[in-house]
Protein backbone atom coordinates (compact mmCIF):
# COMPACT_ATOMS: atom_id res chain seq x y z
CA UNK A 1 0.00 0.00 0.00
CA UNK A 2 0.97 3.40 -0.87
CA UNK A 3 1.02 6.75 1.01
CA UNK A 4 -1.61 8.04 -1.44
CA UNK A 5 -3.72 4.93 0.21
CA UNK A 6 -3.34 6.09 3.96
CA UNK A 7 -4.09 9.82 2.67
CA UNK A 8 -7.09 8.90 1.15
CA UNK A 9 -8.51 5.76 3.18
CA UNK A 10 -7.62 7.75 7.16
CA UNK A 11 -7.72 11.19 5.56
CA UNK A 12 -4.45 12.54 7.13
CA UNK A 13 -1.87 14.88 5.06
CA UNK A 14 0.87 12.28 5.09
CA UNK A 15 3.89 12.80 3.03
CA UNK A 16 7.13 11.43 2.78
CA UNK A 17 9.83 14.13 4.45
CA UNK A 18 6.76 15.52 6.66
CA UNK A 19 7.65 15.97 10.32
CA UNK A 20 5.37 14.71 13.17
CA UNK A 21 4.71 14.77 17.05
CA UNK A 22 3.82 11.25 18.21
CA UNK A 23 2.49 11.55 22.00
CA UNK A 24 2.72 8.14 23.29
CA UNK A 25 0.98 8.14 26.54
CA UNK A 26 3.03 8.40 29.03
CA UNK A 27 6.45 9.50 27.43
CA UNK A 28 8.26 12.36 26.22
CA UNK A 29 7.23 13.42 22.58
CA UNK A 30 8.81 12.00 19.61
CA UNK A 31 9.62 14.44 16.47
CA UNK A 32 10.78 12.53 13.62
CA UNK A 33 10.10 12.77 9.59
CA UNK A 34 7.61 10.20 7.97
CA UNK A 35 9.83 8.22 5.26
CA UNK A 36 7.94 5.78 3.93
CA UNK A 37 4.84 3.73 4.26
CA UNK A 38 4.19 0.08 4.75
CA UNK A 39 0.84 -1.68 4.55
CA UNK A 40 -1.56 0.45 6.33
CA UNK A 41 1.24 2.14 8.73
CA UNK A 42 3.55 4.67 8.43
CA UNK A 43 7.48 4.73 9.07
CA UNK A 44 9.08 7.10 10.98
CA UNK A 45 12.51 7.86 10.66
CA UNK A 46 13.55 4.37 9.05
CA UNK A 47 12.64 2.98 12.12
CA UNK A 48 9.68 3.64 14.13
CA UNK A 49 6.48 2.11 12.65
CA UNK A 50 3.26 3.91 13.40
CA UNK A 51 -0.74 3.95 13.09
CA UNK A 52 -1.34 6.81 10.59
CA UNK A 53 -4.47 7.94 13.19
CA UNK A 54 -2.80 6.76 16.88
CA UNK A 55 -1.69 10.14 18.60
CA UNK A 56 0.24 11.67 15.98
CA UNK A 57 -0.23 15.46 15.60
CA UNK A 58 1.03 16.26 11.60
CA UNK A 59 3.53 19.30 11.15
CA UNK A 60 3.24 21.62 8.04
CA UNK A 61 6.98 22.59 7.16
CA UNK A 62 6.48 26.20 9.07
CA UNK A 63 5.61 23.97 12.09
CA UNK A 64 1.93 24.83 12.30
CA UNK A 65 -0.59 21.79 13.15
CA UNK A 66 -2.30 20.41 10.16
CA UNK A 67 -4.06 17.42 11.85
CA UNK A 68 -3.54 16.45 15.14
CA UNK A 69 -5.30 12.70 16.02
CA UNK A 70 -4.46 12.51 19.72
CA UNK A 71 -7.86 11.60 21.69
CA UNK A 72 -9.51 14.04 22.87
CA UNK A 73 -10.18 11.88 26.22
CA UNK A 74 -6.52 11.64 26.41
CA UNK A 75 -4.86 8.41 27.26
CA UNK A 76 -7.00 5.60 28.88
CA UNK A 77 -6.02 5.21 32.86
CA UNK A 78 -4.78 1.28 34.27
CA UNK A 79 -8.37 0.99 35.96
CA UNK A 80 -10.28 1.60 32.91
CA UNK A 81 -12.22 -1.42 31.92
CA UNK A 82 -10.63 -2.19 28.41
CA UNK A 83 -7.30 -2.53 30.69
CA UNK A 84 -8.95 -4.63 33.33
CA UNK A 85 -10.33 -7.01 31.09
CA UNK A 86 -6.71 -7.59 29.61
CA UNK A 87 -5.52 -8.57 32.61
CA UNK A 88 -8.10 -10.87 33.05
CA UNK A 89 -10.21 -9.26 35.87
Amino acid sequence: MSMKYIRDTYGVPAKRGMRIEYHQPGFDVYVGRITSARGSCLWVDGSMVLHPTYQIVYLADDGTVLLDTRSPRGPRSAGSPVEASRRGR
